[in-house]
């Protein structure tokens, strides 16, 4: 009994590794492009509306029936379209962004939530269903961030020559590729993105799973699990429209290793931007200033704001 229990273990293990190798290899275009589904209802509702903005919350259904959430800040007195910026920030942040930014010069903001996932503490038995949850919204996050693009692509305020979208922390891998897959956007900044996936796993698990070789295995299939969405397999397809990658040299959570190797792989027109601060944080107010001043003024460079 124990032999055949054993014996079933190791040829699990032998699928699961060929599996894993078929799909970290695998071109994943195809099934990215397939969650893109037409926008088929907006709601609406009036936030604020000052002398300077307009703040409006939105839901999106697309024909999947899946809603995305966002907030969207208009220009107050402005006759014609204006450049916009989709920002995809932290899991934490989400449609909040929008309330982060204050841009002096006039232009369209928008940010959007993910789908929400249970963050409370998990038994071992739970651990393959929470996978499969984190798994199921990273690939609907590509559809609703190209939602929301539509969304954007749609309203008469916004000048559809001068869109670009901002990826922050945990939004970079999203924000690639989006730029990836959506020729029209213009402009893609990068904040805190960096590559390997499954090498930042590894760095940010150290003091979770004091194990090694537990930690190198969960890591191995977190990795698999986000080859998908890996930032240096698609940064490439960007040229030849500008990249603007914002960094921490103190950051604890992403080494400057990684975010070199992603610099590396992104083609021409390109700049890199580094800081002397800690990982973004929506509370560290002043650092949220001297990010907003480097990406508006770089923006201006570029003629996208």
């Amino acid at each position: 009994m124990v032999l055949w229990a054993l014996a079933i273990i190791a040829a699990a293990l032998v699928v699961f590794l060929v599996w894993s190798l078929w799909y970290r290899t695998s071109d994943h275009t195809g099934r990215l492009l397939a969650e893109i589904s037409p926008l088929s209802k907006v709601e609406e509702q009036v936030l604020a509306d000052s002398g300077r903005y307009k703040e409006i919350a939105f839901t999106l259904t697309d024909e999947l029936g899946r809603v995305t959430r966002g907030e969207l800040r208009l220009p107050a007195g402005i006759n014609q379209p204006q450049p916009a910026l989709l920002i995809l920030g932290g899991h934490g942040t989400g449609a909040g962004a929008v309330k982060l930014i204050r841009l002096e010069t006039p232009g369209v903001i928008c940010a959007m939530d993910y789908p929400s996932y249970s963050e409370r503490k998990v038994s071992l038995i739970h651990i393959p269903s929470l996978l499969l949850q984190l798994n199921t919204g990273a690939w609907a996050s590509v559809g609703m961030t190209a939602t929301v693009l539509e969304y954007l692509y749609s309203r008469p305020e916004v000048d559809t020559s001068r869109v670009s979208v901002l990826g922050a922390s945990f939004g970079v891998p999203f924000a690639v590729l989006a730029a990836a897959l959506d020729r029209r956007l213009d402009g893609l900044v990068l904040i805190h993105g960096a590559a390997d996936l499954e090498e930042l796993i590894d760095w940010n698990l150290r003091r979770k799973i004091g194990f090694t070789p537990l930690r190198k295995i969960t890591s191995y299939i977190l990795g698999t699990l986000t080859a998908p969405f890996e930032p240096s397999a698609y940064i490439d397809r960007l040229a030849p429209r500008p990249l603007l990658m914002v960094n921490s040299r103190d950051d604890e959570k992403i080494p400057g290793l990684y975010v070199n190797r992603l610099y590396q792989k992104a083609k021409e027109p390109k700049e890199i931007v580094w800081l002397d601060s800690g990982h973004i944080h929506p509370s560290n107010r002043k650092l949220i200033d001297s990010l907003t001043l480097i990406v508006s003024n770089w923006l201006e460079k570029n003629g996208l704001l």
